[in-house]
């Protein structure tokens, strides 16, 4: 582990990467200008299965209510909550009220980088794979 932190340590001091340190949680992405913050913030969020799911969800069914996002996953309605918690906080998901229900839609800031760290998550996956 040592070992890690001194190479991770020597590659940031030379620029060659960059980390996002949130949540407790350390991620390096090559800093040579491939990912900007927002995207970052998007690959974090792609990571977590759960997460992916929700989002992928969304982009298929936008406007989707509390208990159909929980309905097409698979998980709680709390759960569902704690996951559009942390993605508004990030500025991925935006959240509209339609009288007692809350809707949520993917924020058009975060749209296209979303798409994008999907295909490259399910290419990394089918790569992986073969």
């Amino acid at each position: 582990m040592s070992t890690l932190r001194y190479h991770l340590a020597v590659l940031q001091e030379h620029h060659k990467i960059t980390s996002l340190d949130e949540d407790g949680h350390l991620r390096f992405y090559e800093n040579s200008g491939t990912y900007t913050a927002a995207q970052q913030r998007v690959l974090k969020h792609l990571r977590n299965t759960t997460t992916r799911e929700i989002l992928i969800g969304i982009l298929e069914h936008p406007g989707a209510s509390r208990q159909e996002v929980a309905d097409t996953v698979g998980i709680s309605g709390p759960a569902v909550t704690w996951h559009m918690k942390k993605l508004t906080g990030d500025r991925i998901i935006r959240q509209e009220r339609d009288g007692r229900a809350v809707r949520y839609r993917i924020s058009e800031d975060a749209a296209v980088d979303l798409a994008a760290g999907i295909r490259e998550a399910e290419d990394r996956r089918v790569l992986s794979h073969t």
